[in-house]
């Protein structure tokens, strides 16, 4: 790792990262759970020092200090299971709330739990209103409804963003309440409150074009004011895509900067400047191919960011590269550099605690517990 490189915000130096425990979550929690409740799908940090880790249809509340099993969500197939019955009864992801609710998600159905794990709500969102279309080159056209994420605002309504557009529900007493729907164009993704009431939309939609399998990805960068109901464009692009295999729009957003992989390339945007896409300064970094008929710049192959995986800091972030390879990126004045390199590859996410310590997280369901090294100098 390079030492001159000067970091900002005020975590200091890392000059190194000490590995402190390694965790076979299989070994540890039960074989039998894992191979009966599919594959490891996310982990992420819940109050109280517990960890969630999801698996394609339930989810495990553990100890983060003594990896000790506390809970165990498993809801029956019937509340899984949507009406319309598109296949997505396996979970997606899930988040804690700020009144410690927790929120897991199919494809199509929505399921609240109160903090002592008890189901207060069911919301099968898929209607027929509500039910979208995408190309199918054996069918010509397939019906969908996918919900991709839920987000909660600073003002505690909680948002669903999914292939119609986004559904905002506010809590009464028990019950989160549908208070409004909006029509999107492209599928909505991800969003990010940026200041009150103001989102931006991250936003994809795959077609099954040329054949069987294969088809593109259109992806678009929204701004939506909810208060005036405007919408402004300011990012889009196409790429070609084997079944979608840029299954979710892949993004982290830090304090200043949106960072966005897709395809071949990952974009940079400035926020606090009016969604200014940056160039990337350091070095021959780019290439540009036409796609589509458009000129487009892509990263060459030795620069490429593949996948983002977390923040760091305002100016490190973990990602991928093209080989697979961890690494922790600096991203200061404009100028893209890996500034640390782990011996890892098939990781699935990286979980920045709020003790600064992170985990590392595999497809071999294995944890890695790292701790920074900080220079005060």
């Amino acid at each position: 790792m390079s030492t001159d490189l000067i970091i900002s915000g005020n975590e200091g130096n890392p000059t190194s990262f000490e590995l402190i425990q390694k965790v076979d979550l299989k070994t540890l929690i039960n074989t039998n759970i894992f191979s009966n409740g599919g594959k490891l799908k996310k982990i992420h940090e819940l109050s109280n020092q517990n960890l969630g880790i999801l698996l394609d249809e339930k989810l495990i509340i553990i100890c983060s200090k003594t990896f000790k099993t506390i809970k165990i969500i498993e809801p029956d197939r019937s509340e899984i299971v949507s009406k319309k019955s598109f296949m997505g009864n396996k979970f997606i992801d899930f988040i804690e709330l700020k009144n410690c609710d927790i929120v897991l998600w199919t494809s199509n159905v929505i399921l609240i739990y109160d903090k002592e794990c008890n189901l207060i709500q069911r919301i099968d969102e898929a209607e027929d209103g509500n039910l979208c279309h995408r190309k199918d080159y054996d069918y010509d056209s397939v019906t969908y409804y996918d919900i991709n994420s839920i987000y909660e605002m600073k003002n505690g309504k909680l948002v669903s963003c999914n292939s119609y557009g986004l559904k905002f529900y506010e809590k009464d007493k028990d019950k989160y309440n549908l208070i409004s729907t909006e029509k999107m164009e492209i599928d909505v993704h991800f969003i990010y409150e940026i200041k009150p009431n103001v989102l931006i939309l991250l936003q994809k939609h795959y077609d099954e074009s040329f054949g069987d399998m294969e088809g593109d990805d259109k992806y678009l960068i929204s701004i939506y004011d909810i208060e005036n109901k405007s919408l402004r464009k300011v990012f889009r692009s196409r790429v070609e895509s084997m079944l979608g295999e840029y299954h979710k729009v892949n993004y982290i957003i830090n304090k200043r900067y949106l960072f966005m992989c897709y395809g071949k390339s990952m974009e940079i945007f400035d926020y606090e400047n009016n969604m200014k896409n940056i160039c990337i300064e350091n070095g021959d970094v780019y290439d540009y191919q036409d796609i589509f008929g458009n000129h487009q710049r892509i990263m060459k192959e030795e620069k490429r960011v593949r996948t983002v995986l977390a923040n760091f800091s305002d100016s490190l972030f973990f990602g991928e590269d093209s080989k697979g390879n961890l690494n922790m990126y600096l991203f200061n004045n404009n100028i893209l550099k890996v500034f640390y390199h782990f011996k890892f590859q098939n990781i699935i996410g990286v979980i920045k605690l709020k003790n600064n310590d992170f985990l590392l997280y595999s497809y071999n369901c294995e944890l890695y517990h790292f701790t920074p090294i900080i220079s005060n100098k």
